[in-house]
């Protein structure tokens, strides 16, 4: 250990000495203060936007004119999806996903409202945030320091004088990459730290799961900027030059950062395709229509009317103590609801075959996991989205069954152009509100890729203590 120290100590001398490497951590630095700058300001502006919206169509709601509470349901309202702090760290999906959708009667629609939606630049470059830093730049930092470590000492004698007569190889491997660790481990702990206390100050409030989160967010870079190092240091290590090294480092970031994720994207697609959104939306269609629409009064509509007219023992639909015209309603809504979940399942279950494509790359891509994980952790990734789309479902369903009932229960057969309601049933509709996943569901839906990332630098490790 006190050798291991030692050389350490040794290692982060020259690494300070190094002036290209001190002006490449300081341009990081100075562009997480920009990125960071950017991405409060975008957070502010959304959050105050989708508060404002929200308030208004509740307002909305509230004052609509009096009508019938169907027609109350085809007024609809809006879900909006809360702005999520975590966001500074790393937006996942979220800037293709849509912000808002529109619930009303009988029909789930797009989420719509997306940055994706109203610039082409996010599909050609995406976007400069932390999450660029940190899963990009930081690892071409790490090629340019380690890339060159062992090749030169190779080149020069150094390393074969140094094994030969005092020190085992892999103990000096573990000193370059404990000490390139080191300094990656103080610009890491620089950017999360100041990210979050820049955030406090500008009046971004968070809570325990969150902080638990950035935490956790903080560790897994940790560990796969652990794995690159080590990974670059291997290729060092085996080179016969630092040119020779330095291509090799260069073209496997290439490989594993740009094209190993659209060939896995490719894969994916390839293996389980999606259906189009034209198909899938006349699949519904279809299903929906071979069913109780609430409207007309078809055969499945007619076993709905014999089996109450059974129940309440009378011949004649006026004569029920409920009115019919709600009763269809509430079973058409009923049946289009399930219709729609069914094929949002099997859709569901398509788009975690694909994303399991790449999750089970990242066993020779470490970048793949902590993507997946970053995400995950952040809230921003397919389970969010998945979980906000049902919430947003269940919530239609409440308060359209909730009108079709006040008109089953307190208006008669007939009545669909009198019978109205007031601001006194709107205020009853409860506002939609949303909370995102749980820090420990959140690590469910990354477990995998921790698993993996872990195993990965357990056989780095493995490897490296066989170095002689």
């Amino acid at each position: 250990m006190a050798v291991l120290s030692i050389l350490i100590k040794n290692e982060l001398k020259l690494l300070s000495q190094n002036k290209v490497l001190k002006w490449l951590s300081i341009t990081i630095l100075l562009l997480g203060i920009i990125a960071l700058w950017i991405s409060i300001n975008e957070y502010k502006f959304e959050n105050a936007t989708r508060s404002y919206f929200q308030e208004k169509h509740r307002r909305m709601w509230l004052e609509q004119p009096p009508k019938n509470p169907h027609m109350a349901a085809h007024y609809g309202t809006f879900a909006f999806k809360p702005a999520n702090p975590l966001s500074l760290f790393d937006k996942g999906i979220r800037n293709f996903s849509g912000s808002f959708t529109y619930l009303e009667a009988h029909r789930q629609n797009d989420f719509v409202g997306s940055p994706a939606q109203n610039s082409s630049i996010y599909l050609r470059m995406g976007e400069f945030n932390l999450s660029f830093l940190l899963q990009f730049a930081i690892p071409l930092l790490i090629l340019a320091i380690a890339s060159g470590m062992f090749s030169k000492e190779k080149q020069h004698g150094i390393y074969s004088f140094i094994t030969t007569n005092s020190v085992s190889g892999s103990v000096l491997f573990y000193a370059k990459s404990l000490a390139i660790f080191s300094m990656i481990l103080g610009i890491i702990f620089l950017i999360f730290a100041g990210t979050f206390f820049i955030s406090l100050l500008s009046g971004i409030d968070w809570n325990s799961q969150q902080i638990g989160a950035i935490l956790l967010l903080f560790l897994m870079y940790l560990l796969f900027y652990f794995c690159l190092i080590n990974l670059t240091l291997i290729i060092s290590l085996n080179a016969h030059s630092f040119k020779s090294a330095f291509i090799m480092s260069c073209s496997a970031w290439i490989f594993l950062f740009f094209l190993l994720p659209r060939l896995a994207s490719n894969f994916a697609n390839d293996f389980y395709p999606l259906p189009s959104n034209i198909a899938f939306k006349s699949a519904i269609k279809k299903d929906i229509d071979n069913g109780i629409d609430g409207h007309s009064r078809g055969k499945r509509e007619e076993i709905v009317i014999d089996s109450l007219l059974k129940k309440y023992k009378v011949d004649s639909t006026n004569k029920l103590p409920i009115n019919i015209d709600g009763v269809l309603l509430m079973k058409g809504e009923g049946y289009s609801s399930t219709v729609y979940e069914i094929h949002f399942k099997k859709l569901q279950h398509k788009i975690f075959q694909q994303r399991a494509v790449s999750t089970y790359l990242g066993v020779i891509n470490p970048f793949l996991l902590i993507r997946n994980i970053s995400m995950s952790l952040c809230n921003n990734n397919l389970e969010n989205e998945f979980d906000f789309r049902e919430k947003a479902e269940v919530y239609r369903n409440y308060f359209v069954q909730k009108l079709n009932e006040n008109m089953m229960l307190k208006s008669k057969e007939g009545e669909f152009k009198t019978y109205k309601i007031h601001q006194k049933e709107f205020n009853q509709i409860k506002d939609f509100s949303y909370q995102g996943l749980r820090l420990f569901q959140s690590l469910q839906s990354c477990m995998i890729d921790i698993i993996l990332l872990l195993g990965l630098l357990f056989f780095i490790q493995l490897f490296i203590t066989k170095i002689k």
